[in-house]
């Protein structure tokens, strides 16, 4: 199926260090904090919103169509994404700026400082929804520019796209009303349960008044696994085990691809939701967030093994 995925791309920079920021970071030294860390690799990832996104549902099989702004440098990323069908047509790219750029210095025991730079701030919005001629079965509203996302809404109401919504860490950048405007079209929110919370807070709405508002809300829990709540229904989904955590940075956008593939395909919720928790397995055990993989065959293998039950891709 073909689906939107809006969100934003970046080049990420993952610095890593053998000790720990404990040993250079206490109460004591926040205040004045002047640190030095000798980094032990230094290994370049594709990332953004969109990008993670896509590529997790283009190894399910299906069609992603990706919306983000870009810059000058763009082309070795578009080359990747191209490779695994992923549409890049409606990628915008300045001449004058260079692509997002996320830098992180990772630590032994996997914590991180990270930088996300924003290239976009200093330039025009330049994407516009009229040029999407192809119809899409659904959609994928990620974090990225406000404006952006407030144009996809809209988009995606006039059109009649069902879509997720996950304005995630950008909760309280982006105005009230654009967000109660988000999720009240919305056919699937999700967040982790800080996220969830400080939307909740940010609308002065109780849980419940969520739960009734948003066909389905998702929220994850990191190894508690994740809840997939309705009107009617409260399901826990068991996280999937590992016995290695090499990178959880984009286990969320992985997770958000897993269920969205299960739910275009009609599964049962819970399904869905397993679906989601074995493809952030697969991300949380590879460094970056574009660099796992699995056939539909390994995807099947995993999920009997952690659920004692089949799926058919």
């Amino acid at each position: 199926m073909n689906i939107l995925v809006v969100g934003s791309l970046a080049y990420d920079y993952f610095f890593t260090i053998d000790g720990s920021f404990a040993d250079r970071i206490d109460e004591e030294t926040l205040p004045h904090i002047s640190a030095y860390f000798s980094a032990n690799a230094c290994n370049k990832y594709y990332g953004g919103t969109a990008g993670n996104i896509a590529y997790t549902l283009a190894l399910f099989g299906e069609h992603p169509m990706i919306v983000a702004d870009a810059g000058n440098d763009i082309q070795e990323y578009k080359k990747f994404l191209e490779e695994y069908h992923i549409s890049t047509k409606y990628i915008t790219e300045d001449s004058k700026t260079p692509t997002n750029i996320y830098i992180a210095l990772i630590d032994r025991k996997n914590n991180y400082i990270g930088a996300f730079y924003d290239s976009g701030k200093t330039k025009k919005r330049t994407i516009s929804f009229k040029a999407i001629k192809e119809k899409a079965s659904f959609a994928v509203i990620a974090p990225t520019h406000p404006s952006l996302m407030n144009d996809a809404v809209d988009f995606c109401s006039n059109k009649n796209i069902s879509y997720v919504y996950t304005p995630s860490f950008l909760t309280k950048t982006i105005e009230k009303n654009d967000l109660i405007r988000g999720i009240k079209h919305t056919s699937i929110l999700i967040g982790n349960d800080r996220e969830i919370q400080t939307l909740e807070e940010t609308l002065d709405v109780f849980h419940d008044d969520l739960i009734s508002i948003v066909p389905i809300v998702i929220t994850t829990l990191g190894e508690q696994g994740s809840i997939i709540e309705t009107a009617k229904d409260r399901i826990h989904i068991p996280a999937a085990k590992t016995k290695y955590i090499r990178d959880t940075r984009g286990a969320g956008d992985a997770y958000l691809a897993g269920f969205l593939t299960g739910y275009i395909r009609s599964y049962p919720l819970d399904v869905c939701g397993k679906m989601g928790s074995i493809a952030a397995l697969y991300a949380i055990e590879s460094h970056g967030t574009q660099t796992h993989t699995f056939t539909k065959d390994s995807f099947t293998k995993r999920y009997q093994e952690q659920y004692y039950a089949t799926v058919s891709l």
